[in-house]
């Protein structure tokens, strides 16, 4: 549980967290903006004071639609200057005025100075981080990477296990795109300190936005698309989005090269013009210009994945846990768990079934959503009524179908129950279909010569659910 702290003589003024780590009311943020304005009055030289009031401006003004950009713009300049005149050589004058800046390179000697001053202060190496990244200066990325990952007050653990299960989700080489603090740098963690898929490109669809930068990473990995779209410059937030969903939409219309996914935490709108091409595949979402029948490869992610954190406090008392965010955040479960669930549904798999539900409910209790994940599942149990309740239907597992010989060779007999009939998909490890036949029954040869040696997963797809059978070829 985080915990804030009072400081000097006023009891109720607390220090700030940093938003992406926890969020308060807007109305909390704008008392403490009081509290803390009555401490600078009573000693003017206090630059922690000044500058936790200026983070209270700054955040009492997040998703505040009833003032204008000019508006709050002003707010906080005004108190930039009066913080300036107060304790212009301090480390937080110096970080405020970086952090209010944006990004803008021409404001770096600011950041630049608040380290040099103290090169300990908990916010500095992300700021660090964010600029190196886009100044394409890796090795200062990693630099501060590992100071983020050395400080225990910054990255919640358990961030980095739903980090870790991102990077599980992905194809090798992938791109995928992430859109916040808590969902791009844990896998920079992940990849930096402990060497875990670096063959992963992450890109912040925030830091993407930027001229340079994007042009090096189009250089770099030969992506294409129209650049002028998310010139961003003259464009309002909402401006920006439309822009940059209609970029992605050309880049996977042409880009073959990588293959790229889409992390859940990215904004619904951003993806809207590809979301039939879309395949969830873990906590992220791959797009295939085909059809792509995804099952398989998400059991097998799934199986890949570090869960325990869910249920289990690990963790020392001194570690950030991410009260706000993180709940929220183990809602993107909640998908991948609903596929999986009406998979093993259909399949007759009662048990695995639940255990999935129930993980699914406690995460929705968590994050204060049961009534909405309730009724997400009283829906798929709905469209499987017939499956759950009819007593007289066939059961049907994976034993009742022929895989024969395993492994194999140059062919393979496959076989169904008698009376049924399937489409099946033979695909590989990374779920890219090789081979599909429509509408078979009883038994049949299919020829895999032209198949490399390694595993491969059948998919026999029927009336009564999907069933999955694994394959081996070895000469």
């Amino acid at each position: 549980m985080l915990v804030v702290s009072p400081l000097l003589a006023e009891e109720t003024a607390q220090l700030i967290p940093q938003f992406a780590q926890h969020s308060f009311p807007r109305e909390w943020y704008k008392k403490q903006l009081q509290l803390w304005r009555g401490v600078v009055k009573r000693d003017p030289k206090n630059a922690v004071a000044w500058y936790q009031a200026f983070k209270a401006q700054r955040y009492s003004f997040f998703g505040d639609t009833t003032l204008t950009h000019n508006v709050k713009a002003a707010a906080l300049k005004s108190l930039l200057d009066e913080m300036g005149n107060a304790v212009p050589e301090s480390a937080e004058y110096n970080l405020a005025m970086w952090r209010n800046g944006g990004n803008d390179r021409k404001l770096y000697h600011h950041l630049e100075k608040a380290f040099q001053l103290q090169p300990n202060h908990p916010e500095i190496p992300e700021e660090m981080v964010a600029f190196h990244e886009l100044s394409l200066d890796k090795n200062k990325r990693d630099f501060f990477i590992k100071k983020m990952y050395d400080d225990k007050r910054y990255i919640a653990p358990a961030l980095l296990e739903y980090g870790y299960n991102v990077l599980m989700s992905l194809e090798k080489n992938a791109i995928v795109f992430v859109a916040g603090d808590n969902d791009t740098y844990p896998l920079w963690m992940l990849q930096v300190v402990k060497g875990i898929r670096p063959d992963v490109v992450v890109l912040n669809t925030s830091l993407f936005t930027e001229k340079t930068y994007r042009k090096h990473i189009l250089d770099k990995y030969h992506l294409v698309s129209d650049e002028v779209l998310i010139d961003v410059d003259d464009k309002t937030r909402a401006e920006v989005a439309v822009a940059l969903s209609t970029y992605i939409e050309k880049l996977t219309k042409s880009y073959t090269e990588r293959p790229i996914s889409f992390a859940l935490t990215v904004d619904d709108e951003i993806i809207a013009p590809i979301k039939e091409s879309l395949y969830l595949t873990g906590l992220v979402q791959k797009h295939s210009s085909k059809r792509f029948d995804n099952i398989a490869v998400l059991k097998n992610n799934w199986e890949k994945f570090r869960l325990d954190y869910l249920s289990l406090e690990f963790y020392a008392d001194e570690n950030n846990t991410n009260a706000t965010w993180l709940p929220l955040f183990n809602l993107n479960y909640v998908a991948p768990i609903a596929v999986l669930y009406e998979h093993y549904v259909q399949s007759g798999d009662k048990n695995q079934a639940e255990d999935l539900k129930t993980l699914a409910m406690d995460l929705a209790q968590k994050g204060k959503q049961q009534e909405e994940v309730k009724e997400y599942f009283a829906g798929i149990d709905k469209n499987n009524t017939t499956l759950l309740s009819s007593e007289e239907q066939p059961q049907y597992n994976e034993l009742s179908f022929v895989l024969k010989p395993n492994p194999a060779e140059n062919s393979v007999v496959l076989g169904l129950p008698s009376g049924l009939q399937s489409r099946v998909v033979i695909t590989d490890m990374r779920g890219g279909i090789v081979k599909e036949i429509q509408s078979v029954s009883g038994e049949f040869t299919v020829q895999t010569s032209d198949l490399a040696n390694g595993n491969y997963t059948v998919q026999f797809f029927t009336e009564f659910g999907a069933f999955s059978k694994t394959l081996v070829i070895a000469r």
